[in-house]
């Protein structure tokens, strides 16, 4: 589970409680307005209903973000290796990484994303409950090796592949058993 059930829908009630009353009241003015034909109270009645079309606008904003979030929770609850990156994830929802970003920030704001850390440096949602820390290729020791291309001098970690900055061919790092030693 990725999403605070609990937590959404109590958000949910209480914007539901905000968008009612404000709603209802909203008809209320522009029945107002329309009955009389002359408004006599123009900056009394135009101020309720900007008041008014403000919190159906935020009680929209909460409705998409928490869809939004529901709809994330569906990708990491089918992934397998517990990370899951984030070009894949916006590609997934068919938003702009930007969006996927505020509403990463709303629901981390929000403590609606459990079990679920972004990785800012790699640009990736590692899902905590599944994500295998010794199969991690980030907790792997480096390795000192030269380019096979242009015999750069290279530091790379175990296990990992990446390119040369010199010369632009793929490097392929050995994977290395490191073995403690016990006195």
């Amino acid at each position: 589970m990725y999403i605070n059930r609990k937590r959404a829908s109590v958000s949910i009630c209480i914007w539901s409680a905000i968008f009612v009353p404000a709603f209802t009241m909203l008809f209320a003015v522009i029945g107002t307005a329309v009955e009389y034909g002359e408004i006599y109270d123009f900056p009394v009645l135009f101020t309720l209903g900007v008041i008014c079309v403000v919190l159906i606008f935020f009680y929209v904003r909460t409705l998409v973000y928490q869809m939004r979030i529901a709809a994330m929770e569906k990708v990491f609850q089918n992934d397998e290796d517990g990370v899951v990156p984030a070009d894949e994830l916006a590609k997934y929802l068919n938003i702009s990484e930007a969006k996927l970003r505020r509403i990463r920030i709303y629901g981390e704001r929000k403590r609606l994303l459990i079990n679920c850390v972004f990785d800012a440096e790699n640009n990736r949602y590692v899902l905590t409950d599944r994500y295998d820390q010794e199969k991690a290729v980030g907790t792997k020791p480096f390795v000192g090796m030269s380019c096979p291309g242009c015999a750069a001098p290279l530091k790379i970690r175990a296990g990992s592949t990446g390119t040369c900055p010199f010369c632009g061919r793929d490097v392929t790092a050995p994977d290395i058993v490191v073995e403690e030693h016990l006195p």
